[in-house]
Formats: structure tokens, sequence, C-alpha cells
């Protein structure tokens, strides 16, 4: 075990018999592989580095500043490590951050037009308040404009309280340098409604971590007051305004509902008579739009219920600005065969025992995310965001929309799994919806996700089964267990990630806009009652 060195070839070291939970390991043939920085650390060498990928291999090194590092490992810098702390400050006091990015290009001007509501019109009638930033590059044309269009009265709010305290003078902007701007005002100029954040060494591209992680992962660039995080593509054709951000926000949640009649005409015109059943209330960790089935601006949209891989990433690519009938780039290629051979292996019968649950792995949770809403205070929805980003990164085309329908389709599998669900089997026995009532409602959106604590007790168990004992596990793994089951305990009951449909949005949109009104509207006399009465009072005693 000497000489460990930078080459690849000397990262292996002799196991050492007296390593029993090796041993163990090794006489048990068991799949599982310890990382190599773990392996490294046991044997008390110098640990891989962060950007060794040869030595990183199949151990994929995320971020320093992203929200899904383990207590302790291995993480690499970004370009948003010296913007952390600036965001977090920026997002201060925000219940929503309304954030979309551009970045690996000259931007000239911003697409998106969004709505500033400043602390002066707070009385919007809403409870929760809104906050736009933008991720630029600190190069672009837009930076240089933005930078150069100070007014010297602006410079005022920009001075930080310690300097006014102390008396320190207003600094002009024309005795500012180009970089001393860039410090001083970042974070604090407003364009187009959009607070710009700029971010160092983003015109030359970005690699797949710094890509996707404000949009997959935004956690750890948001204050801890920040409820909700809403994620708008650059390129979308609208900016969702107040009323838009707040009715998205709204979706996450449903109150419960009770047993209620339904009537529906059959084909022939006769009167049908259901009750549907009460459903619970439910929470969403995450909320996005489903796919469109579409692939030219001629083409109808579909409704099939059941999408091929290979079709629901033609429909990705034409939402995503692309040209579906050219062949598909060798990343995308890759991905998607990955996917296919997935569903053939772990869905063949051959080698099944009949004893064997069967739980397919069914690629169905098919989404556009131009937008994407995230709870950022739930930890299902910091561990859904962590597959999905920790997926997604590793494949390097732009359909996080394919990585997240996998995703979602192991943790169906696993959630099944452990919690000993019924089984396809026996499912198909129990009793079925009538299949008039079977798409009323939303609850076909609603998917659930497994708890915290549910996952992670897993994984140890799975350690425990392949020569690990329980006295094996180090304190490390028991202490996050702990945090895990801490943090379940703070949580409400059963979460879903929520895949809305164009029509039950239009529906909620509806019910919600009428619903703003009325209580737009009590207020009002509440507030005029409150005027009124107060001018009945007698002025006080001088």
């Amino acid at each position: 075990a000497k000489g460990v060195g930078s080459s690849p070839e000397n990262k292996e070291l002799d196991l050492g018999d007296d390593d029993e939970a090796a041993l163990a390991r090794k006489d048990s043939k068991s799949r599982y592989l310890e990382t190599g920085n773990e392996f490294l650390q046991r044997k008390g060498f110098t640990t891989c580095s962060a950007d060794d990928d040869q030595c990183h291999r199949g151990n994929h090194v995320l971020p320093c500043v992203s929200e899904c590092l383990p207590p302790s490992g291995t993480c690499k810098a970004s370009i948003y490590d010296g913007v952390v702390d600036l965001t977090k400050d920026v997002t201060a006091g925000c219940d929503i951050v309304l954030y979309t990015t551009s970045l690996g290009y000259d931007v000239e001007e911003l697409q998106l037009k969004a709505i500033f509501n400043d602390d002066d019109n707070e009385d919007d009638g809403y409870d929760l308040s809104i906050c736009n930033v933008a991720f630029v590059p600190s190069g672009s044309q837009l930076v240089d404009l933005a930078i150069t269009n100070v007014p010297q009265n602006a410079m005022e709010d920009i001075q930080s309280d310690e300097d006014k305290a102390a008396g320190k003078p207003v600094p002009k902007v024309s005795d500012l340098s180009k970089e001393e701007k860039l410090i001083s005002l970042n974070g604090r100029i407003l364009h187009r409604g959009w607070i710009l954040v700029w971010v160092p060494d983003t015109m030359e591209g970005e690699n797949a971590n710094d890509m996707w992680l404000p949009k997959l992962t935004p956690g750890r660039l948001m204050h801890k007051d920040v409820r909700y995080a809403l994620f708008v593509d650059e390129h979308f054709t609208v900016t969702p305004n107040i009323d838009d951000v707040q009715f998205l926000v709204s979706e996450m949640h449903r109150p419960a509902l009770k047993e209620r009649p339904f009537h529906k005409l059959d084909e022939n015109g006769k009167k049908l008579k259901f009750v549907l059943p009460a459903e619970p209330e439910r929470r969403a960790a995450i909320l996005m739009n489903n796919i469109k089935q579409k692939k030219s601006k001629e083409e109808e949209a579909g409704d099939a219920e059941k999408i091929t891989v290979y079709d629901a990433a033609k429909f990705m690519v034409y939402e995503n600005g692309g040209d579906p009938s050219q062949s598909d780039p060798k990343p995308l290629k890759r991905q998607r065969e990955f996917y296919e051979r997935v569903t053939s292996f772990v869905n063949r019968d051959d080698l099944r025992s009949i004893a064997e649950p069967v739980h397919k792995y069914e690629m169905k949770h098919w989404v556009r995310s131009r937008w994407v809403v995230h709870d950022l205070k739930t930890e299902e929805g910091r561990q859904i965001r962590c597959d999905w980003f920790r997926e997604h990164a590793q494949w390097g085309n732009p359909l996080d929309q394919l990585s997240f329908a996998h995703v979602m389709a192991v943790r169906d599998v696993e959630r099944k799994f452990t919690r000993d669900e019924p089984d396809d089997r026996m499912r198909a026995q129990l009793p079925q919806e009538p299949e008039e009532i079977a798409d009323i409602g939303d609850k076909q959106e609603w998917h659930r996700l497994i708890g915290p604590a549910e996952s992670y007790d897993k994984k140890l168990d799975e350690i425990s089964r392949i020569g690990r004992g329980e006295d094996d596990i180090d304190e490390e793994a028991e202490a996050a267990a702990a945090s895990i089951e801490a943090v379940e305990e703070d949580q409400p009951g059963q979460l879903y990630a929520r895949i809305l449909s164009d029509k039950i949005m239009l529906i909620c949109r509806k019910i919600w806009t009428e619903n703003q009104k009325r209580i737009w509207k009590a207020r009002q006399k509440k507030k005029e009652r409150e005027d009124a009465q107060s001018l009945k009072q007698p002025p006080p005693n001088q």
C-alpha cells in the first residue's frame, strides 16, 4: 500500500487480512463496494482530489453549494460559491422566490419581465411575499450596462449600515472602478423587475453541475425564510405575474374533500349518478406541468394514457425548442436507451420467483419543466430534488424531464417494497373504480413520495444484509439517521409530487380567482368598518 500517487493504477491498495469488514464483503461476494474515498480514508491515505474523475469513478462528486452533500464527504467548487451569502441576503424576508437563469453566453437583455412587488405595495391581498431574482454572467453586456447607468442617489440605498454608522461619505459612481462596481452593486440592481445576481466565469458555457444546480436543487442558494422557490425558464413565453405565482404556490396544497354527489350523462344521454369518495388532504413537495404530447406546430396535442420513452423524448425535444425529426444527440440517445433497457430487465418474468412481489418499473411521470415549484421546508422535497439532480447531472443533455421520469419510477418501486404495498397481481384483483369517474378530479396528479426515514432505514437494512452487522455501522451513519428521524417528526403526513394537467389547472385557476375576489371584498369591508369606527371615536385628551 505504498506510493499512492495521482495515477489511476496506484489508487488500488491491498485490502489487508486484518480488515474484517472487507473480508466479509469479499467472502460473501456481495455487490456492495465502498467508495474510493471511504477505502482510502479507512487505510489512512490521502483521499481523492475533488476533480479526479478516475479516482471518483462510480461516485458522482457534487458541488459544495449543493444541498445534496452527505454529512461529510468530498465536494467540488462551483461558480455559485462566491454568491451564496449574497443570494441568501437578497432573499431574506421572502416567502416565495421567483427566479430564472441566463448563463453560459453573453446576455444582452432578459427576455422575461417580472413584476416587482416592493415594500410600499405589500397590501395586495396576499399573505406570502415574493422576490424576483435573475442569475446572469458577470462579464455580460447586460451587467456592463446595468453598472454604468446607476444614478448617484441610488448609492445611498446601497451603502451598508456599518458605513453609515461610521459616518463614511457615500461613494460617487464615477469614482468606482469596474471591479468595485461589480462587487458593491451585485444583488442591488433591479432590471425589468428582477434583482440581478451576476455570477463569475459563466460566459464560456457551464458544466452539468453548474448548469442544473439552481433549477433542480436551489435550497442552499436561498435564505432560510424562503418557503417556496419557483423556477421559470428564461425562454418561457410568459413571465408569471403576482397572481400566477400565488396561484401556483396555492396548488401545492389541497384540503381534504368530503363525499360528494356527481352527475354525468352517458353516450345515450342518460343521467348517471355517482358518489365520489372522500379524499385526504394533500401537500406537494414539488409541482410541475404534465407533458404536452406534441411534436410540431401543426400537430394537435395528443392525450394517450401510455407513452413510450422514445415518444416522450421527442415531445421533450420539441418543448425545449429542438427538432424532433432529427436524430437524437449521443448523450440523449445513450440515456433513453439505458432507461428502455431498465424496463426490459427489471420487468422480465422468466427468472422471477412466483413468491416474489411484482412491482414493475414504469416510466409514466412525464412533465414539462419550463417552470418548477419547490417546497424548501420539507425533507421529502430536498430528497427528490437531490435524486433528480444526481441523476440528471451525469448524462449531459438538456432534457431534465427524462431524468425526472426515471427518478420517480425508481422511487415508486422503492416505496412499494418498503411499505409492503399490494403488488401488481394483487392490485389487479382489487375492486376497481367505475370507469365513468376514474378520471374525475385531481387524484391522478398526486404521486406519493417515500418519507425520509423510510428510505434511509431501507439503505441501512441493505448494508446489514451484505456482511455488515449493526456494530459495523459507523457513528456518522447513526447520527445521520437520528437527524432524519428528528426532521420526520416535524413533517406533516404523506407528501406528494404533483404533476398538474392543463385541464385541472384551468379549473383550479377559475375557482382560485373567485375565492381571491371574495377574500379581497371581505378585507375591503373590514377595512371600511375599521375606518368608520375610528372616525366615531373621540379624539384623545391632550
